[in-house]
């Protein structure tokens, strides 16, 4: 799990640990929506590229409606929840940046500094 300011992101190998875990899985084109008994976790694909440092595979977004609609709630319980996985060490803490000038003056040195271009294909979850 990795935090850019207010976003919280999970990579390819979070998701396949969340999704053995879930009692449902949806898979609607770019979103994913993880069912875990009462509460709902929606992931928005990201980017294909490893953008974080240690990431592994494509890159998931935690969406965050904001107000007070039942999605909001939602929203802002997933984050609870993904955040309370973490402290228990049932995901990995993959670091937290307070933007994203601050991420790539840390992490983009030891990377190409190509530009990150959204690909524009869906990442097929098996």
């Amino acid at each position: 799990m990795f935090r850019l300011g207010d976003d919280v992101f999970v990579d390819e190998a979070a998701l396949a640990y969340l999704r053995v875990r879930a009692d449902m899985l949806v898979h609607d084109g770019t979103l994913v929506r993880l069912r875990f008994h009462d509460r709902w976790v929606h992931l928005i694909w990201f980017h294909d590229a490893a953008i974080f440092p240690g990431q592994q595979g494509a890159l998931y977004v935690l969406r965050q409606i904001g107000g007070n609609s039942m999605e909001a709630r939602d929203d802002a319980n997933a984050r609870h929840f993904l955040r309370n996985l973490q402290k228990f060490g049932l995901l990995i803490d993959g670091g937290q940046w307070s933007d994203w000038k601050d991420l790539e003056s840390k992490h983009l040195t030891e990377r190409p500094k190509d530009p990150i271009k959204p690909s524009t294909e869906t990442t097929k979850i098996p």
